[in-house]
């Protein structure tokens, strides 16, 4: 008897030592979990890109610049081109005047944004394939003289999102995507960070299979004409929508390899009441203004935060007439938190808008 005792005691003792996981009997170890309240992002290479404005080229510019972190700028967007409603590319409007002035190099990724923001053109193309037709041949044409790498198609509809309307844009981005690639050619497209929380217009899974890369436009959310807000928030506590739903919205549908997404790197000041009522419209600033506004910033008549729902800088001044101006915007800290999230989901290529505001 007292040697089965002995027995059974030695086997507990063994049990402990080896710290053998009942609850998994075919391995002798399991590894730690992380904990959820202090994620580790896994070390991968990113990507990150680079928006440049036609009003900030200039011949022979360096844009490797990365104000964000110290991986190198590897691809750059020319922004861009425009058309009339006939198709005819705007051979007059500053955009491709300034093309001229767009250093394509060697090192980077280089690619020729096509904007479409005039609702008149807009309507043009999604009602007209052959206009459409028309607008893809010639962007087409314009990347493979000008050495691009791709095309990326802006095609920014705030129309309500009938299923005519989604199957119209779905059609245009298309024909886009075939021209682009007879001729080897990438193509993008960009859409809303807000697209499923506002109903934006277009048909994610079809348009992800149709593209090589579709950028999400992580900023305004707050515009000039809405209430003070971030550009985009981080958490959803005040706003009923955030950064993190967003990017869980996106890789529900859309491959982690082929999303980008793209940061506002400025803000917007808005002019307001003593029950911060926008008295005015917003003003958008680039960040390295605001910054040199922060530089002067000093209380009780100014103050500086760091906003709690988005990570962005704040900052209020008292006008001294009853009126407040109050800035929210992305810094290079707020940006890091936001993609260390996204690399935590597998999403790994970002865009900076715009080179020139840092």
């Amino acid at each position: 008897m007292r040697r089965a005792i002995l027995s059974f005691i030695l086997v507990v003792l063994v049990l402990l030592l080896i710290k053998r996981p009942f609850n998994n009997p075919k391995n002798l170890y399991v590894a730690p979990t992380r904990q959820q309240n202090n994620p580790v992002v896994v070390d991968r290479k990113s990507t990150y890109g680079v928006f440049v404005p036609y009003w900030r080229t200039k011949r022979d510019n360096n844009y490797s610049l990365n104000p964000v972190s110290k991986t190198p700028i590897s691809k750059t967007y020319y922004f861009g081109i425009t058309f009339n409603q006939d198709g005819e590319i705007n051979t007059d409007e500053a955009g491709y005047v300034q093309l001229a002035n767009f250093n394509v190099s060697k090192l980077t990724n280089s690619f020729l944004v096509v904007r479409l923001i005039d609702q008149k053109v807009i309507d043009s193309l999604l009602e007209n394939p052959q206009i459409s037709s028309k607008i893809a041949k010639q962007s087409i044409e314009i990347a493979k003289t000008k050495r691009f790498d791709g095309i990326t198609v802006d095609l920014e509809y705030s129309t309500l999102p009938t299923s005519k309307t989604k199957d119209q844009i779905t059609r245009t981005i298309s024909i886009f995507a075939e021209e682009s690639k007879n001729n080897n050619l990438l193509v993008g497209m960009t859409v809303f960070g807000d697209t499923f929380f506002r109903g934006r217009p277009y048909d994610v899974v079809p348009l992800s299979k149709i593209v090589d890369e579709m950028i999400v436009m992580a900023y305004d959310f707050h515009k000039s004409r809405s209430l003070p807000g971030p550009l985009f928030p981080y958490e959803k506590k005040q706003y009923g929508y955030s950064y993190q739903e967003m990017i869980r919205d996106f890789i529900r549908f859309v491959p982690a390899g082929k999303l980008t997404v793209a940061y506002g790197l400025y803000g917007y000041s808005w002019r307001v009441d003593n029950r911060n009522r926008p008295i005015k419209p917003g003003v958008a600033k680039p960040y390295k203004t605001i910054i040199e506004e922060k530089n002067k910033c000093f209380p009780p008549i100014c103050k500086v935060d760091i906003d709690s729902n988005s990570n962005e800088l704040k900052m209020k001044t008292n006008n001294m007439n009853d009126s407040w101006s109050i800035i929210y915007s992305e810094t290079p800290d707020s940006i890091k938190i936001k993609t260390d999230f996204a690399r935590e989901k597998f999403v790994n290529n970002f865009i900076i808008w715009a080179y020139g505001y840092y």
